[in-house]
């Protein structure tokens, strides 16, 4: 029987854009993890990180046994760490006359008095608790995850098939490749054939003026790449559409959800015969599951097979609302955003519950290691689709990941008819 490693220390090295945090066993080895910050999150500073890690992290870690990812993970969640903030004290408002000017000249209208010299506004301190940064947690996770993955000599994917109870693993996860409108889609033909959508967002303006009346300027973007698509993958397989919406139909047309149908009707046959996904029709924000529900009633109605999905989730509070809400047919997460692995593995489980799918998607920064176990978690616990892009992250390099995964899981299971031919070292 193996021994179960403990934590000796922490180790915090700053980057020239995201730093990393290791965490040092017991047997000298360290593994790590990229502090990736998610998007629309303010950055981690390297003195910030340093001061977590030595006052917070450090002593609930140090010293802990490499027991299971869930428990290291909800502890990890469960710290805070005390923030001192300087605010301004507001001015009461005063009633008297000007500094300076005599009542008869008040009452005369003679108020040319020069104002006193300002002075700075008076501050307070504020103290609060706040949980850790995002990106600090996300680069914890990494690492809690490479440790186990070194400890028990298996994959990370395999630790998490194991932790959450899922199925193993046969094939590598789609990808879903976000583009820009304007980008080449030969590149796609590099990254290799794990694409099952390729995504577009439309651009900011007016929804009038970006999809045009019963979406007629859409719908002729979406003929255009659909074109392109068929003429790039000419023997078939050509992936979905997926178009980020920004939730214009909903500023376009208000609560009118006849005429959102009619609208993707329309697009859903200028993409056919490829399958077409909408995310964020509506904006995700206050009362909008409950139209996006009327809307998805009617779809089902007219039996119309456009899939709604719905992303910008930026907690697993919200992640579990929406798997419930008969709403959306696809989440679309950032695990560093939600939290963590461990959060999006929570919101995974929560779609599963609830008949829905999952997209595990890259963040805006994360670096080659953090990547390397996105696609190792995501082929782990079973997610539907992997998301990245183009302009920020590596699909190929995600793929592979999965792909090498799916390698070691056959050559330890000795299961080699699972494996062609050019895999198999004699």
């Amino acid at each position: 029987m193996h021994k179960v490693p403990t934590i000796t220390r922490l180790i915090f090295l700053p980057g020239l854009d995201v730093g990393s945090v290791g965490l040092v066993l017991d047997d000298e080895r360290v593994a790590w993890g990229d502090c990736a910050r998610p998007a629309q999150t303010p950055p981690l500073s390297d003195q910030d990180a340093l001061v977590g890690i030595e006052q917070v992290v450090a002593p609930a870690l140090v010293g802990r046994r490499l027991a299971g990812f869930r428990k290291l993970a909800g502890d990890i969640a469960a710290l805070t760490e005390t923030v001192i903030r300087e605010e301004p004290i507001p001015r009461p408002e005063a009633d008297a006359p000007l500094p300076g000017v005599s009542r008869r000249a008040l009452l005369r209208g003679h108020i040319r008095a020069e104002p006193p010299p300002s002075s700075p506004p008076p501050t307070r301190l504020i103290t609060s608790e706040q949980p850790l940064h995002p990106a600090l947690r996300y680069g914890l996770e990494q690492a809690l995850l490479a440790a186990l993955a070194l400890a028990q000599n298996r994959s990370i994917a395999e630790v998490l098939v194991d932790e959450y109870d899922r199925p193993r693993p046969t094939a590598a996860i789609p990808l879903h490749v976000q583009l820009d409108t304007d980008q080449p889609l030969e590149s796609l033909q590099r990254v290799g054939p794990g694409i099952a959508s390729v995504g577009y967002r439309v651009p900011e303006g007016p929804p009038a003026d970006i999809l045009g009346e019963n979406g007629v300027i859409l719908q002729g973007f979406v003929r255009g790449v659909k074109e392109r698509l068929l003429h790039t993958f000419p023997d078939g397989g050509a992936p979905a559409i997926h178009l980020d919406l920004r939730g214009g139909l909903g500023q376009l047309y208000g609560g009118a959800t006849g005429k959102m149908l009619g609208a993707l009707f329309g697009l859903e046959q200028a993409a056919s015969p490829l399958p077409l996904r909408i995310e964020n029709p509506i904006s995700p924000a206050g009362e909008s599951a409950k139209l996006t529900a009327e809307l998805q009633g009617f779809i089902r109605m007219r039996k119309m097979q456009v899939e709604l999905a719905v992303g910008e989730i930026d907690s697993l509070e919200t992640a579990l609302f929406l798997a419930q809400a008969d709403a959306y047919a696809l989440l679309n997460g950032e695990p560093a955003r939600l939290g963590g692995f461990s959060q999006a593995a929570e919101a995974l489980l929560a779609c599963r519950a609830n008949d829905k799918r999952i997209m595990l998607n890259a963040a805006p920064r994360d670096t080659a290691r953090s990547l390397a176990v996105l696609g190792q978690a995501a082929l782990g616990l079973g997610a539907d689709f992997v998301g990245v892009s183009t302009d920020c992250n590596n699909p190929a390099l995600v793929y592979g990941e999965m792909e090498r995964a799916l390698v070691e899981m056959g050559v330890r299971g000795r299961d080699t008819k699972s494996l062609s031919t050019s895999q198999i070292l004699l």
